[in-house]
């Protein structure tokens, strides 16, 4: 689990917490269900040192949806009165303070009246269609496609999306079968690192992937091994990104 900061949601173990809850209730589930479903899913958190942040995630997210339960109100309380939910930060005092004041919000918050049931929408997941080792033609904004290699499948909460791989190649129109087998993966311009040359693409909407410059070559190849380390790209700024990671390429210097 990783931390990108001191805010309730900043963790990804309390992100997941609050994303699973609203996909529980967007799916039915009464408020008692959705919270005996999600002490089942994390009974091994729940003996560990991440209760604490499951417990005010729980507590924070039913307060939101107008759905915290007096159990989870109990718990989450107890985690503030103890303390607990501060020793991870105990090596920076800018960290704790900051976590501190988030932890005073919190309980302010939860000690005020929720607002009413909101009607919870479930979350877009992503998907994937596309084979491992097949390569995909992009078409650039600027009217110039790029080619793509599936390299694998990636899922975690928030669905299934490629883990892709730039083919040193750029066009008006894709090239022949024969010519896409013999084309290398482009390295990167920045970072140099080649360790890092592969990329996912994710989207957080359906319409963020552009269906009408994707196109589907019918090719699969061997893709190369996972890399330990991988970049983020979405499909809303893949131009962006790629233009930045492959310089000479997307700019024409083949």
């Amino acid at each position: 689990m990783g931390t990108l900061g001191t805010g309730i949601f900043d963790d990804d173990l309390a992100a997941d917490v609050r994303g699973e809850y609203r996909d529980l209730i967007a799916d039915g589930d009464s408020g008692p269900q959705a919270t005996d479903t999600m002490l089942h899913a994390h009974r091994n958190v729940l003996t560990s040192s991440e209760a604490p942040t499951f417990w005010l995630a729980l507590a924070a997210t039913q307060w939101e949806c107008g759905r915290l339960e007096r159990r989870v109100l109990d718990e989450a309380l107890a985690v503030l009165n103890r303390g607990s939910d501060l020793t991870r930060w105990s090596n920076d005092q800018k960290l704790l303070n900051s976590r501190r004041q988030v932890l005073e919000r919190l309980r302010k918050r939860l000690s005020s009246p929720p607002p009413h049931q909101k009607r919870i929408r479930r979350r877009f997941r992503d998907n994937c269609e596309w084979e491992i080792g097949e390569v995909i033609a992009y078409r650039l904004t600027a009217g110039r496609l790029v080619l793509v290699r599936i390299v694998q499948h990636v899922t975690d909460s928030l669905g299934t999306y490629p883990l892709c791989e730039l083919l040193d190649w750029i066009g008006a129109t894709p090239p022949a079968q024969d010519a896409v087998r013999r084309l290398p993966v482009r390295r990167q311009d920045w970072p140099t690192d080649p360790a890092t040359d592969q990329f996912t693409i994710t989207r957080a909407t359906a319409n963020e992937l552009p269906a009408e410059r994707v196109q589907r070559l019918g090719i699969k190849l061997t893709p190369s091994p996972v890399r330990a380390v991988q970049g983020s790209f979405s499909w809303k700024d893949l131009d962006r990104s790629l233009e930045r990671r492959y310089a000479s390429l997307v700019r024409g210097a083949v």
